[in-house]
């Protein structure tokens, strides 16, 4: 297995971080009562928020099989 630069794999983590983090915001969120969406439109942005992070969260076993996300060491101080 090849070894990455702290660096990287920090960026790689703060990337899939943003990614999912954005998605699960999408997934969450409501719309706008005073412009409500036709609700097909609705239930496609929420299908596309939970596809989306879903497929975060298996690029993140695969990126971690390949180790490019970060360990966190919880005994490590800031």
């Amino acid at each position: 297995m090849k070894t990455y630069s702290k660096l990287t794999q920090w960026i790689v983590t703060g990337l899939l971080f943003t990614w999912g983090a954005v998605s699960f915001i999408i997934l969450a969120g409501e719309e706008d009562p005073m412009n409500p969406m036709p609700l097909g439109k609705f239930f496609l942005l929420k299908i596309g928020a939970m596809l989306s992070f879903g497929l975060c969260c298996l690029a993140g076993k695969w990126l971690n099989g390949k180790g490019l996300i970060a360990d966190i060491d919880e005994d490590d101080e800031i």
